[in-house]
């Protein structure tokens, strides 16, 4: 997490200075980077629209209104925008002002408040009754909001105390908030997906793309990168599944550094896990079979069974074993273990 913190008095700075060294403390390295400023060249403005596009979470520590004006050109959207908090130079208040629930603003804002002694002021509807907030279980969940614009009639179901439905084609594992039901047909829906064409089909429902599926490659020594590539976009768009529901992608441990597969998992953003051979002759299923790639592996197939291990108990299969350009691909779907 990216976090800065901008002060404009000594006051401010010296309570900057003591944050930034709490948060230094707390966290290991590189979980977090804290940066303070208090001269800023080119100004306030641009200094504010530099950080808005680049941060995590900006703190101001002084006025509200300085924090309001120096944002009022750059805010976007809830989905997009950094958390943006303001204490004053005193240290008594924090207050998120942006960005509560998906930007971890009131989380964030509660945390400073636990490290400072100070007072947290937090004003979202849902905070101040006790009630769900979908926006921050969803993202504490992984899941990517697709359409955010549809919060506010969940929030305003929730605050009114009315049933809210959870469907899908994804399996949820785990305790759901309350007065929210599985496969409940209502006026507040929340619908849990991967598939790429519900964005367009659903309009009247909350989407959420949670990361449940597992891609497994094989490959040839030296595969190019873009053939991994050209089958993974064929195969996603064949069988409907948004990349923003990949997982991970997983192989065999003699893979662990195959260019192609990093610099494709990479470009991706995806992460990349590797197993050995008994690893993955070890899961059950029912997979395709080569004596050729269990003699040069030791493992009878790598794609269906490194997907299969990736996505954990209960997967199920969507794409089997599929062959081009040197390169073998599959696809799991795994349950989604709630928090």
């Amino acid at each position: 997490m990216k976090i800065s913190i901008i002060a404009f008095s000594k006051e401010g700075y010296e309570l900057a200075e003591k944050l930034k060294d709490k948060f230094d403390n707390l966290c290991k390295p590189n979980e977090q980077s804290v940066d303070i400023f208090r001269c800023i060249p080119g100004g306030l403005k641009s200094w504010t629209e530099e950080h808005f596009n680049t941060d995590d979470a900006i703190v101001f520590t002084g006025a509200v209104g300085i924090a309001v004006r120096a944002i009022s050109d750059y805010v976007n959207h809830k989905a997009a925008d950094p958390a943006i908090i303001v204490m004053d130079e005193a240290g008594k208040y924090v207050i998120p002002i942006l960005s509560g629930h998906i930007g971890h603003a009131n989380e964030l804002a509660l945390r400073i408040a636990d490290l400072t002694g100070a007072e947290p002021v937090i004003t979202t509807a849902t905070d101040i009754h006790g009630k769900w907030a979908v926006d921050t279980w969803a993202v504490g969940n992984g899941m990517t909001i697709v359409n955010p614009e549809m919060i506010k009639d969940i929030s305003s179901a929730v605050l009114e105390d009315r049933i809210i439905g959870m469907n899908g084609d994804v399996r949820l594992i785990g305790a759901l908030p309350d007065r929210v039901k599985a496969d409940e047909k209502c006026n507040n829906e929340v619908y849990i997906t991967y598939r790429k064409t519900k964005i367009y089909e659903i309009k009247d429902k909350l989407i959420l793309i949670p990361k449940c599926i597992t891609v497994g490659i094989g490959c040839r020594k030296g595969c190019d990168r873009y053939k991994i590539e050209m089958l993974f976009d064929r195969l996603a768009e064949e069988y409907d599944i948004d990349e923003r529901a990949i997982k991970v992608v997983a192989s065999i441990d003699i893979k662990a550094e195959e260019e192609g597969i990093l610099e494709f998992a990479d470009d991706h953003g995806f992460g990349f896990v590797t197993y050995s051979a008994e690893e993955l002759d070890s899961i059950q299923g029912d997979f395709s079979s080569s004596d050729y790639v269990k003699e040069v592996t030791g493992v009878d197939n790598v794609c269906e069974r490194s997907a299969a291990l990736a996505a954990g108990d209960d997967y199920r299969m969507i794409v089997g074993k599929t062959a081009e350009d040197g390169v073998t691909m599959a696809f799991a779907l795994g349950p989604v273990v709630l928090k």
